[in-house]
């Protein structure tokens, strides 16, 4: 009798030994129950309820807090505009709080482009007395413009793609006297604050008007893109031509800037045999004028070279 319930509990067992249940296909357990599988469909249905759980949340405390509004001042209803509000679907008043920010955005910015286009806004123009005056005493002793160079310097992104656009442009004109030896460099930065302009064998970029630490402008490849100005325009009359000409014109944030400035002296000049240099070589070019005006044994330039 004892083996042969022995014998049938064997079989019972050997029947349901690979037998599993619903619940019982290897996956783990939590709290008493098996977890459900996880793929993208569920994943994705989870995420989207969770946030129609969220957007109806938001709407029921935003609803509690406009119904406590209206309760406090009744009256408030009767503006058209909230009222159209009040009465609209979920979704239009999800769009319209996207929208509005986005429309009042475009609006101001719409009123500020129309204000500059219509000269309202607007900067200070070329004209500078001072500056007239020197290139006038650049033709007074037979001078001339032999090189042009445009050069940039970072204004805001240092290092960032959003620099490369958003910078700051200005020229540096090469001078030599009637010998035609060096004389020495006219540089000119255009802004919104008007004219900014040095006359030396060694100007130094403004930093009124951009960034000119040497360790930020240093690593820009082609901060200097020079050329040989043309043999009609090197005489300085044609230049003063060119400042008389556009001396009242305004600086506009739109369409004339530091950088349509630069690019119009540029082509003024007409240049050719064009070739870019950096800081360090254009320094270099500073250093060699200064030695031949100056002299090379000055107190100054054996200082610099020992720094340089």
């Amino acid at each position: 009798m004892t083996e042969t319930m022995q014998i049938q509990e064997g079989a019972v067992e050997a029947q349901y030994l690979d037998f599993q249940t619903e619940d019982e296909d290897g996956r783990p357990w939590r709290d008493g129950a098996p977890m459900p599988r996880r793929n993208l469909c569920s994943d994705l249905t989870q995420a989207i309820n969770g946030c129609r759980l969220e957007v109806h949340n938001y709407h029921r405390g935003l609803s509690q807090r406009l119904g406590n509004i209206l309760r406090k001042v009744p009256d408030i209803t009767k503006v058209p505009i909230i009222a159209h509000y009040c009465e609209r679907r979920l979704v239009f008043k999800i769009c319209l709080m996207c929208w509005f920010p986005a429309l009042s955005f475009l609006t101001i910015f719409w009123g500020f482009w129309l204000l500059c286009l219509m000269g309202v806004i607007k900067g200070d123009p070329l004209d500078n007395a001072e500056l007239v005056k020197t290139v006038e005493d650049l033709s007074h002793r037979n001078s001339t413009i032999t090189e042009v160079c445009r050069f940039k310097d970072w204004t805001y992104f240092v290092g960032s793609k959003a620099g490369k656009v958003l910078n700051h442009h200005g020229v540096v004109l090469s001078v030599t006297n009637s010998s035609e030896m060096p004389e020495g460099f006219l540089q000119l930065e255009y802004g919104a604050r008007g004219t900014f302009w040095q006359y030396s064998t060694s100007p130094k970029p403004d930093a009124r008007y951009g960034e000119t630490a040497v360790e930020k402008v240093g690593p820009i490849r082609c901060r200097y893109k020079c050329g040989t100005v043309a043999l009609s325009q090197r005489d300085p009359k044609r230049f003063l031509w060119f400042l008389h000409k556009y001396r009242l014109r305004p600086y506009n944030i739109f369409y004339y800037t530091c950088v349509t400035f630069a690019e119009m002296v540029w082509r003024f000049h007409m240049p050719y045999h064009e070739r870019c240099l950096s800081t360090a070589q254009m320094e270099a070019e500073y250093l060699t004028v200064s030695r031949l005006v100056t002299g090379g044994d000055s107190p100054v330039m054996m200082a610099r070279s020992a720094v340089s």
